[in-house]
């Protein structure tokens, strides 16, 4: 039976609660699940630390404190939204790869959209926050060298970039 490792594309249901109010904080189902490239920092890594040694069909609820990380140590940035491509579905919590300084590569994260402005950082808006993750391991597969190659899973139909 396959487990979660590196290199694997896996597909999961998962809810996330802030444990300070109960406030359901994202929620994929079996319809919709979560795909990604295990090993590759496609989700946050105090969850895809404890999905590993997971086989499918296994479920799982793990409470994390700083669950996305320590509370926020920046001040967010505010960018034009005719900066951002117009496909891009901004909201709370999307993210996405810019260049940094020396051309590095670098996670940054919406925290609000609010007219034409976009607010960014490079911390997740949960920072700081106890949640806990729940949810099923619904299937898994080997990573293909593209997926590999690009660093993140291609659900069906390929990849769009």
């Amino acid at each position: 039976m396959q487990t979660i490792e590196n290199g694997k594309v896996v597909a999961i249901s998962l809810t996330v609660v802030d444990n300070a109010n109960g406030q359901v904080l994202e929620t994929r189902s079996e319809e919709l699940p979560v795909l990604y490239l295990h090993g590759h920092d496609n989700l946050v890594s105090s969850l895809e630390e404890r999905l590993v040694g997971l086989s499918e069909g296994e479920e799982f609820e793990f409470t994390v404190e700083d669950g996305y990380g320590p509370a926020a140590t920046s001040e967010p940035q505010e960018v034009p939204k005719r900066e951002f491509p117009k496909a891009w579905h901004l909201e709370p919590g999307f993210s996405f790869l810019a260049s940094g300084a020396n051309g590095k590569q670098v996670r940054l994260w919406v925290h609000g959209v609010k007219g034409s402005r976009v607010t960014v950082s490079g911390e997740h808006p949960w920072c700081g926050r106890t949640v806990t993750f729940s949810g099923k391991v619904l299937g898994m597969r080997s990573a293909t060298l593209e997926e590999r190659n690009h660093g993140h899973a291609h659900g069906p139909g390929g990849h769009h970039h």
